[in-house]
């Protein structure tokens, strides 16, 4: 997470068809569209190929999930659409490790036993996480107990 990352659908098309493919990428069944980090990028691999290339820059948790590319050729009399998903891209986004600190209130002498002191746990996820996650925490004392 947090770096670029490309996914490129490339299409062939049957020599001497004039009309160009319209390239869409679906994500879990959902037309992708840009914005928020997401571009598409539609190109001309050569005469008879086109391609459609989703950008993600950053790559973000919330960009994971199965993605399947669509190319569709409509004349007049006839209508293709040809779908790619036998081996859709599944993208798999890796949450880096969270950064934790762990801060007792300033204390400038000894503490006796049987006193309250205050420890803060301060846990910093990295900027890309932006889904939903679950944070569990246990204190655990000098005997082991939480």
């Amino acid at each position: 997470a947090g770096s670029l990352y490309n996914l490129s659908c490339t299409v062939m098309v049957v020599n001497g068809l004039v009309v160009v493919p319209q390239v869409m990428w679906f994500k879990n069944g959902t037309s992708v569209i840009g914005g928020n980090g997401i571009s598409l990028t539609p190109g001309m691999v050569s005469a008879n190929t086109t391609s459609l290339t989703i950008q993600f820059n950053p790559l973000r948790t919330s960009n994971g999930g199965q993605y399947s590319c669509i190319a569709n050729v409509s004349l007049p009399t006839i209508s293709i659409t040809s779908l790619y998903n036998t081996s859709a891209a599944s993208v798999i986004i890796q949450i880096p490790q969270p950064i934790i600190n762990i801060t007792a209130v300033a204390v400038s002498q000894v503490i006796a036993i049987g006193s309250n002191i205050t420890l803060t746990c301060n846990i910093q996820l990295d900027p890309s996480v932006d889904s939903n996650v679950t944070v569990n925490r246990t204190w655990i004392g000098p005997a082991g107990t939480t």
